[in-house]
């Protein structure tokens, strides 16, 4: 029996590197959820296998402490004591589908440690990281289409994203498998085919980096050749091969720095879409002011809840609170700080990012402090975390690189306490007694499979089946309104982690068919359903200004100005500089004939920028300023903002036509058209 369970656990344990393959495009968000779920139900079945086998042989399966193990423990706590200080604990535990984080990821990320560290012995983790260079290895193929131009990229343009949807995801997996390859061929030292064939890999892996152009992956490579030679160096004296290796790598490091400032001269590498976004790398411009923005409100975030943060998915808060007009224009809904340390230092304040640093000093500890590990492995996986840290140092972690960071963790554990169990007295006879009594332990075991059930059901099957229920409200090709509708109504109903965003979509569903030709009553329909949810979203998370924000757009599309009115001064209450909540507050008193409140509110959204930022408040501020028969001062403001000409804008015309100002319209409209002539006559060069 204690071996049928073992296989089990160990077969469980044995699929989770194929995660990256998980992805079901039925599913919300399927590149995210579908490999989240995958991983989780390996998990859970290992984690289970281990219980049993810990409750029947304690001897065998119940490892010693270590340092790793106390990092794990204490690392959950104080993440899940800043869930239960979370503003939303249900959000802060379950995350959304889109993330797929949340303090439950941490739980099933421990568990794999645990379970790994626990199963798998030293030799069986060589099968374990053979299956994942077997994976990357048709991901990397898969990426190899892409830019042949036989598969779609996911995301669009040039990045190749593979099978993760997103090229920085890609980017990163890719990097810590070179890694992983390097790691593979310096553990197979006397057996040259193996070498050779894990050095092949990694040969492969590295450009597939620089193709998905994620400048992040970038700037990693040069940081882990870096210290992979400042390790061998320390080794030098171990053989000559390490000295050798040492130089030779400052000499790489010596010529590619040259041909990355030779290259930025040259124009047709510059204007390469995938050449030129890596030579682009800089501290200033408009990516890096973006990033430097976000790490300053993280530190403000951080500051006002430095012990504990803000909980798992916290960052959002701190977002919309500290929001910056410079952001306008860019990614509206940020909930990363796009530094993996800034978001534990938000999301589990001081403590909670102390605890995940231990993990990386544990980790450094178990390797070079283990004689299991050879110096070229140690080089090895110097240079592979040090590149995976300065990565991110500029993006967030995702499951995939995650799952082999805590592999790496597990492994590392696992060499260092092989064979070796620490039990009390105490401990040892009460299990002895457990063990005499077979009807106690086969209780437990059944038990245990129970709760497992359970667990599989309401954590991984329900929200599933919600992410299914979703995607189908969005995507069905039906054309009645009603489908749609039941499709987000038993998302909704299931009560799961997918339930917040099955709301927003069905917010967004409702606004992107207003104005179909529908029935009174179908429309009503539509908005009373999405407005009830959303309610009932903002009552769970009353702090939150997404879903507030939402439901007033909402309610402007289908033209309830005067409803959306206090739920708009709601959103801004809790994010006073974001532009979009601005105009749609400006919006709604223009459309209620609150003209001078109008002005007022847009002259706050052109001033939060200076006057050559941010061009579309200062044309709501000259469109109000007409509608309020402001109309010298609209001009004098046009003038000095847009030019002589002053401000050329539909908008205006519908404005001055309204207030009876028809002459100045019919000039407006002439020179739109007027200029719509000259972009169609104009012959390209």
């Amino acid at each position: 029996m204690a071996k049928s369970f073992e296989r089990i656990g160990k077969m469980a344990l044995f699929l989770v590197p194929l995660a990256p393959l998980a992805v079901y495009l039925g599913f919300l968000f399927p590149y995210m959820s579908g490999r989240n779920f995958f991983f989780r139900a390996c998990v859970l079945t290992a984690l289970a296998a281990w219980i049993i086998l810990w409750i029947r042989e304690p001897e065998r399966y119940r490892k010693r402490r270590s340092f790793l193990m106390w990092a794990i423990l204490v690392f959950v706590a104080f993440v899940g004591i800043a869930t239960l200080l979370a503003s939303n604990r249900s959000f802060a535990f379950w995350s959304s589908l889109e993330r797929m984080d949340g303090f439950i990821s941490i739980l099933f990320l421990a568990a794999f440690f645990f379970s790994a560290r626990a199963l798998l012995r030293a030799s069986e983790w060589r099968i374990f990281f053979n299956i994942s260079i077997s994976v990357a290895m048709v991901v990397s193929v898969t990426a190899l289409f892409q830019l042949a131009g036989l598969l779609e990229i996911h995301q669009g343009g040039v990045r190749i994203d593979a099978t993760f949807g997103n090229a920085s995801f890609f980017a990163v997996y890719m990097l810590l498998s070179t890694g992983l390859a390097l790691f593979l061929a310096a553990a197979n030292a006397t057996t040259r085919r193996a070498r050779l064939l894990y050095s092949a890999c990694s040969v492969l892996f590295l450009p597939l980096i620089l193709a998905s152009a994620t400048r992040s992956a970038f700037l990693a490579l040069p940081v882990a050749l870096t210290v992979s030679c400042i390790t061998a160096l320390f080794f030098r004296r171990e053989s000559v091969a390490l000295r050798r290796f040492g130089f030779a790598s400052l000499i790489i490091l010596v010529c590619l720095g040259g041909a990355f400032f030779a290259l930025r001269s040259i124009p047709s590498a510059v204007s390469h879409p995938l050449l030129g976004r890596l030579l682009s790398v800089s501290f200033s411009g408009q990516d890096a002011e973006a990033r430097l923005i976000s790490w300053r409100m993280a530190l403000e975030g951080a500051a006002e809840r430095p012990f504990f943060g803000w909980g798992p998915e916290g960052f959002r808060y701190v977002f919309a609170k500290h929001y910056d007009p410079h952001l306008y224009g860019r990614e509206q809904w940020f909930d990363r700080a796009h530094n993996t340390y800034l978001d534990w230092l938000v999301q589990a304040g001081a403590l909670g990012l102390l605890a995940y640093l231990a993990l990386w000093f544990g980790l450094a500890r178990a390797v070079w402090r283990n004689s299991a590990f050879s110096v070229w492995e140690k080089v090895a996986l110097a240079g592979m975390f040090s590149g995976y840290a300065a990565f991110n140092m500029f993006s967030f972690d995702t499951i995939t690189a995650s799952v082999l960071f805590f592999a790496f963790l597990a492994y590392a554990d696992t060499c260092a306490s092989q064979n070796s169990i620490l039990q009390s007295p105490r401990v040892a006879a009460s299990l002895r007694d457990c063990r005499s009594t077979r009807h106690l332990q086969n209780a437990f075991c059944y038990t245990l499979v129970i709760v497992c059930v359970f667990v599989f059901y309401y954590v991984i099957a329900k929200p599933a089946y919600a992410a299914y229920l979703v995607s189908k409200g969005l995507r069905d090709n039906s054309t009645r309104l009603e489908a749609h509708l039941d499709f987000f109504e038993r998302a909704i109903a299931q009560n799961t982690l997918a339930t917040p965003e099955a709301r927003e979509f069905l917010a967004q569903f409702a606004v992107n068919i207003w104005d179909s030709p529908l029935s009174a009553e179908s429309r009503g329909r539509v908005i009373t359903l999405a407005a009830q949810e959303l309610a009932a979203e903002i009552e769970q998370s009353p702090e939150d200004p997404r879903y507030i924000m939402r439901l007033g757009t909402l309610l402007n599309t289908y033209r309830q100005y005067a409803t959306a009115l206090p739920v708009l001064e709601r959103a801004l209450a809790l994010s006073p500089r974001k532009q979009p909540t601005i105009y749609e507050l400006g919006t709604s008193l223009l459309n209620l004939g609150r003209f001078n409140d109008a002005v007022q509110v847009f002259k706050y959204a052109a001033e939060l920028m200076p006057e050559s930022e941010d061009i579309e408040s200062k044309k709501l501020y000259t469109v109000a300023l007409v509608y309020a028969k402001q109309v010298e001062e609209s001009e004098a403001y046009a003038r000095r903002i847009f030019g002589n000409e002053g401000l050329i804008d539909s908008r205006l015309a519908d404005a001055y036509r309204r207030t009876g100002e028809t002459v100045k319209a019919k000039r407006i409209m002439a020179t739109i058209q007027e200029q719509e002539d000259k972009k169609l006559y104009t012959l390209p060069n």
